[in-house]
């Protein structure tokens, strides 16, 4: 959460430097502002959505002419963005440098505590597989002093932040109808946009559609954008899973949302070079879904949540296999109370901690039972 609002922070300080920048660009280029067409913003369907959301305030922005080269396009796509840096520009409080100061400072120690803490992680790590117990009892000591360091940094971090974020934050209920398309506009960037809708009427319709739907562009923001910001391949991969399945709305809207922008990247199968294709990985678990294979907590999971479900790098058979093993295997792991450890207690009670031993090749998940292994397998 700090990590986000930092970002915020940082989107801030170069809207200024953006706005002159695409107002330069655009002061060369030629726009007809008396001839364009508009469209609105709206809310998408509740239906869809399975939520009950508030519909934001509409607003205004040009649609583009269909069969709009990619040039028109890339102009027509940086007017909006311009058009909404300038009106959320409006909104930006003045903020006391030495506030701005101190909040940048406390998250940087709060970070140096993070990564402190890792080290001594990786410090007893080492030395698990030793016989002294000496070292292995001052390295849990090591941890659990720089984690109490780390949760001092943590609040202290909070405590700035409140100062200056409770300024930053206070009107974004009211003008979010403006900062969320901005923020779409100025991660995919027009040049990316424009390249993609240039393909042709759909891609054209599917960018359009995007920037029309609030909901929509607020849900790709909560769960952390596609990797590498990649939107056109996210967009590409969600519409043709909407277009290709049955069911909609609810879990199934958030599941085809994460594997769009989890895919958005390719996610090869361990140890190949094979990609896994985001469409197999989709209806492998609504399927798997449907028919009552998954824990019941997966409905209520969170677009952001399910993205972290999705991304395994195992295929899809092997994942079928590993809930069929479990279940014949060690029925009893499968309802441990813990979340923390469901489902993965088997790495504790049955894969040897020691060199993994492949028998095959490509390595496969099922060989860690038998092969064992050490940080990496398990």
């Amino acid at each position: 959460c700090v990590d986000q609002k930092m970002s915020f922070l940082g989107a801030l300080k170069a809207l200024e430097k953006a706005l002159e920048g695409i107002a330069e660009s655009l002061s060369s280029s030629s726009i007809d502002n008396n001839n364009r067409n508009t469209v609105n913003i709206s809310c998408s369907s509740k239906e869809i959505l399975g939520g009950n959301r508030p519909c934001p305030q509409s607003v205004n922005f040009p649609s583009p002419f269909l069969n709009a080269s990619k040039p028109s396009l890339l102009q027509h796509y940086s007017f909006i963005l311009l058009d909404f840096l300038e009106q959320a520009n409006q909104f930006i409080p003045s903020v006391p440098l030495n506030q701005v100061d101190s909040f940048f400072l406390s998250l940087e120690k709060e970070s140096q505590a993070h990564n402190n803490f890792e080290e001594a992680q990786k410090a007893l790590e080492q030395v698990l597989g030793q016989t002294q117990q000496d070292k292995i009892d001052n390295a849990k000591a090591e941890i659990d002093h720089r984690q109490k360091l780390l949760e001092k940094e943590t609040m202290e971090a909070m405590k700035v932040s409140s100062l200056i974020l409770d300024q930053m934050f206070c009107h974004l209920p009211q003008i979010e109808h403006i900062l969320i398309p901005c923020a779409i506009l100025m991660d995919a960037t027009p040049e990316h946009l424009s390249n993609y809708a240039s393909k042709g009427p759909t891609e054209l319709d599917q960018v359009q559609n995007l920037l029309q739907n609030i909901d929509l562009m607020r849900d790709i923001l909560d769960a952390n954008g596609p990797k590498n910001n990649n939107y056109a391949e996210a967009l590409r991969i969600y519409n043709s899973i909407v277009s290709h399945s049955a069911e909609h709305g609810g879990v199934f809207y958030r599941l085809a949302l994460a594997v769009s922008l989890e895919f958005s990247d390719n996610i090869h199968i361990f140890d190949t070079t094979i990609p896994i294709d985001p469409m197999e990985r989709y209806f492998h678990y609504e399927a798997a879904y449907i028919e009552g294979s998954l824990d019941p907590c997966f409905s209520s999971l969170s677009i952001f949540e399910l993205r972290m479900v999705i991304d395994n790098d195992a295929s899809n058979e092997e994942i079928s296999w590993c809930r069929y093993m479990l279940r014949n295997y060690r029925p009893d792991l499968i309802h441990v109370e813990s979340y923390h450890w469901k489902y993965c207690m088997i790495v504790k009670t049955d894969v040897r901690y020691k060199c993994p031993e492949w028998v095959s090749s490509p390595k496969s998940y099922e060989q860690i039972l038998s092969g064992g292994g050490k940080c990496g397998p398990r």
